[in-house]
């Protein structure tokens, strides 16, 4: 005896779809917040750099200084140049530098 049992389901789905909701808030959260990081994060490399940048700088004067103050000592003190020869001598060598014969 062959007989067809029909079922009529329902179902309800506000507990479902409430919990999808809050889901994609949260992810909508996250996403924000991985935003602002990247953000951050950017800003604080781009920050790096130019600290690094201002620190080698300030190195390669401070080497530069250097150099044209043992230039005018040992200059004055073997040849007893004047500062006006001393001034010639560190353009001179500021062209060179230039032209990448020397310095770099």
């Amino acid at each position: 005896m062959a007989s067809d049992i029909l079922f009529n389901v329902g179902i309800n789905a506000k507990g479902y779809q409430q919990g999808m909701n809050k889901m994609q808030q949260q992810t909508d959260r996250l996403k924000s917040t991985v935003t602002s990081l990247a953000s951050a994060l950017g800003v604080a490399f781009g920050a790096y750099q130019i600290i690094n940048g201002i620190k080698s700088t300030t190195q390669a004067f401070m080497a530069q200084e250097r150099a044209e103050r043992r230039l005018e000592q040992i200059t004055k003190q073997v040849t007893g140049a004047s500062n006006e020869q001393i001034n010639s001598l560190k353009t001179l060598a500021s062209e060179l530098q230039k032209t990448g014969v020397i310095g770099k």
